[in-house]
């Protein structure tokens, strides 16, 4: 077996910093839209449902997009660890 190329013993770390970038640019998109969406809302209504649903929204799929970035990481640094248990024992 050859050795892993050094770009992918690096990607682990790849996808975490990935995360928290697409995680912080989920939410301020989805920040901005709705900013957007209700910027004539008045100030007596800024707390209202359909704001706070939106919110909520916003930071379910922020924290999803960047669940499923750490988990592709996770996944490719136990895959890294297999491999090298694995050529450990071939040599």
């Amino acid at each position: 077996m050859s050795a892993l190329p050094q770009f992918i013993r690096r990607m682990p770390q790849v996808f975490y910093a990935l995360a928290v970038v697409f995680c912080l640019w989920r939410f301020w998109n989805e920040y901005a839209v709705l900013s957007q969406t209700l910027a004539y809302e008045s100030a007596a209504n800024s707390g209202t449902p359909l704001r706070q649903m939106a919110m909520s929204g916003a930071l379910y799929w922020a924290f999803a997009e960047a669940a499923y970035m750490v988990g592709t990481g996770v996944m490719i640094q136990v895959l890294i660890a297999i491999f090298d248990k694995v050529k450990g024992a071939a040599e």
